[in-house]
């Protein structure tokens, strides 16, 4: 596990810490397999025609993106979690959106259960 096995009052997790601390893990793992992933198709491909200074573009000029209001409802643990990073955790949530549409388009994840409305997997 990559979680703490003891609280800091030295009893062991209860229940629900240990359903959370497995649910991460398992992501934690499906994340370190798409790095992996990501690394060697990354390391596939020659980038020594790039100009250093276009490694950084994202970082040092973010896209402004037009945004679209919506209601949405998500689960209140998610929320309280981004809500205790402070302001700007919608943002946040945004940006978790983001890379997990990036993904689905990459094909790094998929799910049966996401189709076009054609039918077809997305």
């Amino acid at each position: 596990m990559y979680g703490v096995d003891r609280r800091q009052d030295g009893r062991g997790p209860n229940k629900a810490e240990r359903r959370a601390q497995a649910e991460l893990d398992q992501m934690l793992v499906e994340l370190d397999h798409m790095r992996a992933l990501l690394e060697a198709r990354i390391a596939a491909r020659h980038f020594e025609n790039i100009p250093t200074e276009w490694l950084s573009i994202e970082t040092d000029h973010p896209a402004q993106r037009p945004r679209t209001r919506v209601t949405i409802r998500l689960d209140s643990d998610v929320v309280k979690f981004f809500k205790l990073a402070g302001t700007g955790y919608q943002a946040k949530i945004n940006t978790v959106l983001r890379t997990y549409m990036l993904a689905r388009l990459a094909k790094h994840v998929r799910s049966d259960t996401d189709t076009g409305s054609d039918g077809a997997l997305i």
